[in-house]
């Protein structure tokens, strides 16, 4: 999700609207970081979490119990998970009570989850939040 096309867009709209952006993945935390600089993102983000730092990866609960705690999530009925998975980010989302917003870039059918949202495209979220 971080390098598609309206990221920066996307991020400051929902930075300047006050929302907290926690960008959480299963890939390692330095490079992740290190993209983000790279793309002048970085300062839109609020927290960065890795499965390396719990040692478990998306959908584990352990994973997001590490991320809940890192993010100082106390209640998860205003946290929506945007993904672009849905075995990992989707189910895990659902799994852990949130609501749920699948990037769906190849209009895949989906036949799996019930997700709260689906889009095509990052910038659809603008019309959602």
């Amino acid at each position: 999700v971080v390098s598609r096309e309206g990221t920066e867009e996307v991020l400051k709209y929902l930075y300047n609207k006050g929302y907290k952006i926690v960008i959480a993945t299963n890939g390692p935390l330095i490079p992740l970081k290190e993209k983000l600089n790279k793309l002048k993102i970085d300062t839109y983000v609020n927290t960065i979490f890795s499965a390396e730092e719990v040692g478990h990866m998306k959908p584990h609960d352990l994973y997001y119990e590490g991320l809940l705690k890192k993010a100082n999530v106390k209640s998860t009925d205003k946290v929506l998970c945007i993904g672009d998975n849905l075995d990992t980010d989707v189910k895990g989302g659902i799994e852990h009570g949130f609501d749920t917003c699948w990037c769906n870039y190849n209009n895949e059918i989906n036949e799996k989850y019930n997700t709260n949202y689906e889009i095509t495209k990052l910038t659809d979220l603008i019309e959602i939040l």
